[in-house]
């Protein structure tokens, strides 16, 4: 996770092994419910998040721009967790990484946000996560229950 505020010299980096996963979740439940809660009943009509901008597909209220956001941010989580397991440079560490996103997830649904377990699942069943054959077998089942 790289936090860099804009117009300032100095960036600051932090480690995803530096936060606590709850928290992580806490965090990610917060965003999720925000972006969620915007979604107004007549975005559902017509399907219109999967049309093409026009002005003739547009709802008299305009396009599903929420339910838009709510999609993107789905997928940020998802990219963010493979670009968090892939900053790994050893099995190890990606190990690391991997066990820390699924503890994420374990907090998320512990929170009832079943959108970014699916988020953060669809970035461990993504191709690159998949085919990390000497990272998998290091995650042990204790590790995953210890927090």
């Amino acid at each position: 996770v790289k936090i860099k505020k804009e117009n300032t010299p100095v960036s600051v980096e932090t480690d995803l092994a530096d936060i606590d996963p709850e928290e992580i979740a806490r965090q990610l439940t917060i965003l999720d419910h925000s972006l969620f809660k915007q979604i107004k009943q007549w975005e559902f009509f017509g399907l219109n998040w999967m049309k093409k901008s026009t002005s003739e597909s547009l709802h008299s209220m305009g396009e599903s721009a929420n339910i838009k956001n709510f999609t993107n941010n789905f997928n940020k989580i998802s990219k963010w967790a493979v670009n968090e397991i892939l900053r790994g440079e050893t099995p190890k560490a990606r190990a690391s990484a991997l066990t820390r996103i699924i503890q994420i997830a374990g907090h998320c649904r512990d929170l009832n946000n079943f959108n970014m377990v699916i988020s953060l699942l669809a970035g461990l069943n993504s191709s690159p996560i998949a085919r990390l054959h000497q990272s998998w077998p290091l995650i042990k089942n204790r590790d995953l229950l210890s927090e």
